[in-house]
């Protein structure tokens, strides 16, 4: 028999489950986007940038910024490794300086994009 305390996690975590999974739905339907902003995605999602910020830190442990900066970090490091150059690479994931991409890049992964494979 389960008690009410393991429905409510169970809910949570689905609810969870599906927020984070719209947000990174929404995020990489707009990767291109450079002007695919925070308060875009939480338009898009339909909520207050306060309670989307709320809500995806304690589901993910990341602002905003960071969660967006992630997916479009780990697109990039999937079109590198298919030998895509890094100047389009910064393009299609959404940044329109390839310098700063490849700033970012190399402080998430440790490694600069030129040299990922």
């Amino acid at each position: 028999e389960k008690d009410d305390a393991e429905d409510t996690d169970d809910a949570t975590t689905d609810e969870g489950r599906e927020f984070v999974s719209m947000a990174t739905k929404l995020t990489l339907d707009n990767l291109k986007d450079t002007d695919f902003t925070i308060d875009s995605l939480c338009r898009e999602m339909g909520m207050s940038r306060t309670l989307f910020y709320v809500k995806l830190k304690t589901y993910t442990g990341n602002s905003p910024q960071e969660f967006v900066r992630a997916i479009r970090l780990e697109k990039a490091a999937s079109l590198l490794r298919k030998g895509r150059s890094v100047t389009e690479v910064s393009v299609l994931t959404g940044f329109d300086n390839p310098k700063y991409f490849s700033t970012v890049f190399k402080k998430y992964f440790g490694i600069s994009p030129s040299k990922y494979e």
